[in-house]
């Protein structure tokens, strides 16, 4: 995982080694998983993109590592905030 931020956002990379993602999965039909019509589970992309105001999913070519990139916008007040939380070693 790699963190990243230029002041006015904050940058998140995850990188994935193993086999990946073939594509990105369906839109889930929220209404069909409330009424118990198709398995709960499976919303984790589609949460992720609700939360963030960038997410990008990049599939690496066999043998090279495939990633997701999140942008989060920030207020000065949050880097502020974040600056309190980060540590250094």
């Amino acid at each position: 995982m790699v963190l990243s931020t230029d002041g006015d956002s904050l940058e998140v990379k995850v990188i994935d080694d193993g086999i990946g993602l073939q594509k990105q999965p369906p839109r889930p039909n929220i209404d069909r998983k409330m009424h118990g019509e198709e398995d709960p589970r499976g919303m984790g992309m589609f949460l992720i993109q609700a939360l963030v105001d960038e997410a990008e999913w990049v599939v690496g070519s066999p043998g090279s590592s495939s990633y997701v990139r999140l942008l989060i916008r920030l207020h000065k007040r949050d880097i502020d905030e974040l600056a309190k939380t980060i540590t250094l070693e």
